[in-house]
């Protein structure tokens, strides 16, 4: 069976760089190419991200890199040689800038030990390979290093895929909300705790 191994390594001015590495069997096989997880870059990865999110998320941009310079919220990005092609982005501490004030729950979900994961991407052809796996795994890492332990997200009624795979993720189904900020649109929310290997740092 061929290995899948996420590798934590220290880099100067960020916390921690998660980098995935597979087997060649594993990559001709799949036909996969390879990536690593690693923190983001504004500056080197903007242009990018703006081509790859839906405008509401790329006019975010500036309110997360705030959040991030502040430590309020960290985001990782999945990248193939010279390309982002996925992110994730994980509140930690509830800010007044970030369009939520109406919510209490997504704030609620940033206090104490628990963590908010805002959005999860990968590009639409790159999916299904195991790099939205991989950043879920590097979350919790980070998550757990920022004295995490419970990580919740929300996702549209609608998006069937998305709960499937949460499902696979051992994320759990904890209620169905009618957030403000989705209008008229029943939305789930999903509880992960971090594995106790993640927090005792195997």
């Amino acid at each position: 069976m061929a290995e899948n191994n996420l590798c934590i390594e220290s880099r100067s001015g960020v916390d921690r760089v998660y980098s995935t590495q597979r087997s060649e069997e594993a990559k001709c096989r799949k036909g996969e190419v390879e990536w690593y997880i690693r923190a983001i870059d504004f500056m080197r990865d903007r242009h990018v991200l703006n081509s790859m999110l839906n405008d509401t998320d790329a006019r975010r941009l500036d309110a997360l890199q705030r959040a991030v310079e502040a430590r309020h919220a960290f985001i990782l990005v999945a990248e193939i040689p010279h390309e982002v092609v996925g992110l994730a982005v994980v509140h930690i501490f509830p800010r007044d800038d970030m369009g939520w004030e109406s919510d209490s729950d997504t704030a609620q979900f940033q206090l104490n030990e628990n963590a908010y994961l805002e959005n999860l991407e990968v590009r639409e052809d790159l999916r299904s390979r195991g790099i939205g796996h991989d950043l879920l795994l590097a979350v919790e890492h980070a998550a757990s290093e920022h004295g995490k332990r419970t990580l919740w997200l929300h996702s549209g009624e609608w998006n069937a895929r998305a709960h499937q795979f949460y499902a696979r993720e051992g994320w759990q189904l904890v209620r169905t909300v009618y957030p403000d900020w989705n209008v008229g649109k029943p939305t789930r929310i999903y509880q992960k705790f971090v594995r106790e290997q993640i927090m005792l740092g195997d």
